[in-house]
């Protein structure tokens, strides 16, 4: 016959805890990023919505090139890129600085390195006055 073997205290509390304890402690790695985006969204939404309802027209051409966007929005863009700010907190990444209002072909000329945007005031950014100076 076999005896059962005897544990000690330590052992049996430390048995119990495994056997009732949850799964993690804090949030898990999927409510982290959850979380994260959820912020990047609620920031970067509310830094469009103020953009839209403080510059009325694009920055860059101020609404001359309206014919060339016919049916399209202007779009919000960003100085530097977003690829370049990837793990930068949000507040860093969109805010009023870096942020602007673009039509949708001055847009594709930046993007397309077509035209660079020159920031007259650098400490300013998106702020200050700006202009577009044709990339040959």
């Amino acid at each position: 016959m076999l005896r059962k073997r005897q544990r000690t205290a330590a052992q049996q509390a430390l048995l119990s805890y495994k056997q009732h304890a949850p799964i993690g402690i804090g949030e898990s790695r999927d409510e982290a990023d959850a979380r994260a985006l959820a912020l990047e969204a609620a920031v970067k939404t509310a830094v469009h919505e103020y953009i839209w309802k403080t510059r009325p027209l694009c920055q860059l051409c101020g609404g001359a090139r309206r014919r060339e966007c016919s049916g399209f929005g202007d779009e919000m863009h960003e100085e530097p890129p977003r690829s370049a700010t990837v793990g930068k907190p949000p507040e860093e990444r969109f805010n009023l600085l870096v942020c602007g209002r673009l039509c949708k072909a001055c847009h594709r000329d930046v993007t397309e390195n077509r035209l660079r945007i020159v920031f007259r005031d650098p400490v300013r950014g998106f702020l200050g006055p700006i202009k577009g100076e044709r990339v040959w």
